[in-house]
């Protein structure tokens, strides 16, 4: 099955408002009959948040897991993201399918 990472913003954002933006984007996939591959489940957030992680070791974890996709759904809020741009130039340089939220 093909696998869809997510990518959007998240710093600076509520963390229940940024949760809910990401599980949208994971429903709309599964709907779709594909996997979702949501960083907001496997990077640390409430309510385990450990405020010792630095965003490169945040990136270090999602670049991983975006290596393992063929597909990602860049959420509206993406260009705002230092992080979700940096996912879109990698997504673009491995030629993954890009798809973009209205």
């Amino acid at each position: 099955m093909i696998k869809v990472y997510i990518s959007g913003k998240v710093s600076g954002l509520d963390h229940d408002t940024a949760f809910k933006s990401f599980e949208d984007a994971e429903k709309w996939i599964v709907s779709f009959g594909k996997i979702p591959i949501n960083p907001m489940k496997f990077c640390p957030s409430e309510p385990n948040f450990d405020p010792s992680w630095t965003w490169e070791q945040y990136m270090d974890v999602c670049c991983r897991e975006l290596l393992r996709c063929e597909e990602i759904f860049m959420l509206k809020d993406w260009g705002h993201s230092r992080g979700a741009r940096v996912e879109h130039a990698m997504a673009k340089e491995l030629g993954l399918s890009i798809y973009f939220q209205n």
